[in-house]
């Protein structure tokens, strides 16, 4: 049983992190098309912020897998 919950837990996190990859590659298109500095400037924090969050959602996938298996990502 903790070994099924485990892998829903890890199955989760990995749709947030997929999700917010898509949200990223949608601000950083975004970022492109804007031509007031103000939406910029709005887009670029938005940016940061899931940046942060995708961090975030990969460590905790990481400290969900078993001990001596690493998963690896391209920088974000």
């Amino acid at each position: 049983m903790k070994r099924l919950l485990n892998l829903l837990r890890r199955a989760l996190a990995r749709n947030a992190i997929h999700c917010l990859e898509s949200q990223l590659q949608a601000q950083t298109a975004a970022l492109d098309q804007v031509a007031s500095i103000t939406v910029y400037r709005d887009i670029f924090r938005a940016r940061t912020t899931t940046q942060r969050e995708l961090l975030e959602a990969r460590q905790q996938y990481i400290a969900l897998l078993p001990p001596g298996e690493r998963r690896t990502w391209r920088t974000a």
